[in-house]
């Protein structure tokens, strides 16, 4: 929502548009290096603490609403 807004402060500013488009290219990249930290942090988790990443398929979910394969 706040994007128009600051793409008008930043043409205003004097940037162009090359300049406005490096300037929210820089968003994306910086989401991108945060949820690498958050995943390798989760990682470091011990087995028995919340949200720590565990090898069991949870009991209810799309794992539990999947048929059965027969053969």
């Amino acid at each position: 929502m706040a994007g128009p807004w600051l793409g008008g402060i930043i043409l205003d500013a004097g940037l162009g548009a090359r300049g406005a488009f490096t300037l929210f290219s820089v968003c994306p990249a910086v989401m991108v290096l945060v949820l690498f930290a958050l995943g390798r942090g989760q990682r470091r988790l011990p087995t028995d603490a919340e949200g720590a990443l565990t090898a069991e398929l949870p009991e209810a979910g799309l794992a539990a609403a999947r048929p059965a394969i027969q053969t």
